[in-house]
């Protein structure tokens, strides 16, 4: 038995207008990488260029790359969009998303370290939940990754819904390690991870980090 998990990058919509989107660096290369599914920030800031978003969305989508965006249901069937990822708590249930973005849209969301909020999702109906380490500026929480690896290996051991391990610009290699290592079933992981001018190398190294190189159970 191996454990097996899969790259879920979040791409910041901003990037969808800047040189990070050309075809040989950033989301050119995070288009031709193998991932199968990413995470859309920030699409519904005011002023961002929607048509430009649509085109990533579809040429994704084209590559069979499942995107989700954050928060905005009714941005993700502007934009036809995969589904929709609640990051903050959702307005609607699993089942109204899918009953306006279709019965195959895909509904994950974040649960930071609670369980009971993470049980709580799972019988709502989501695809997947995300357990999220709080931020290191959030007063009186003193939360670690080992946090996230012990709430991932709880989850693997109980529950069939998949995982998201929610990484961090502060979590090195040894973290992501940990996580899979834990059960995650997704790394999710921001833009810092990948963007620059050796996108196309980091994330085939992500990659083999979550699958090639599975870690025996």
């Amino acid at each position: 038995m191996t454990i097996a998990c899969e790259l879920y990058p979040r791409v910041p919509a901003s990037l969808l207008a800047g040189p990070e989107a050309g075809a040989g660096t950033g989301t050119g290369a995070l288009l031709r990488s193998g991932v199968s599914a990413l995470l859309l920030t920030g699409a519904d800031q005011p002023g961002l260029a929607l048509g430009l978003v649509h085109t990533f969305v579809t040429a994704a989508q084209g590559r069979d790359i499942s995107v989700l965006v954050e928060n905005d249901v009714q941005l993700a069937k502007v934009l036809n969009a995969s589904g929709v990822h609640f990051s903050t708590p959702a307005e609607q249930t699993p089942q109204e998303v899918r009953a306006l973005l279709g019965d195959d849209a895909l509904v994950g969301a974040s649960c930071g370290l609670s369980r009971h909020d993470a049980m709580t999702l799972c019988e709502s109906g989501v695809d997947y939940v995300a357990f999220v380490e709080p931020s290191a500026t959030d007063a009186g929480l003193s939360e670690s990754f080992e946090d996230v690896a012990a709430m991932l290996q709880w989850w693997s051991e109980l529950f069939e819904t998949p995982s998201v391990a929610w990484g961090q610009d502060s979590h090195d290699e040894a973290v992501l390690q940990a996580f899979i290592t834990a059960g995650a079933d997704y790394l999710s992981l921001p833009a810092a991870y990948w963007l620059d001018e050796n996108a196309a190398a980091k994330l085939s190294h992500l990659l083999s980090v979550c699958t090639a190189r599975s870690i025996p159970a």
